[in-house]
């Protein structure tokens, strides 16, 4: 059974540069972006209520994941090697000091 198809609109290659730039100010994705423009342009208007009578559950998409913060997760990994070449040290600084440093003799 063949696939149903959809039209495709080609968007003006200067608006997709708009919206890349819009979505990366916004750190959101481009279809994030854009589904969120045209559902507030839409969502009023006669096309958004005949859509909505044909399929009541489109207008409840799933929800995006919100990005992780790439540069969170960097600062996380350099604070826990940091921490571990902290401990390093000080366990080589102290063996080392077990080793070298004599005991004083008294008596």
């Amino acid at each position: 059974m063949p696939r149903q198809r959809y039209y495709s609109p080609q968007i003006k290659r200067f608006l997709i540069t708009c919206l890349y730039f819009q979505a990366k100010a916004e750190k959101v994705s481009m279809t994030v972006l854009t589904n969120r423009l045209l559902e507030n342009v839409l969502r009023h208007g006669d096309g958004w209520t005949k859509a909505r009578e044909m399929n009541p559950q489109a207008t409840n998409p799933p929800k995006h994941r919100p990005k992780v913060d790439r540069g969170f997760k960097i600062l996380n990994i350099a604070r826990r090697l940091a921490m571990s070449l902290a401990l390093i040290w000080l366990y080589v600084y102290a063996s080392l000091k077990q080793i070298f440093v004599q005991p004083e003799n008294t008596g």
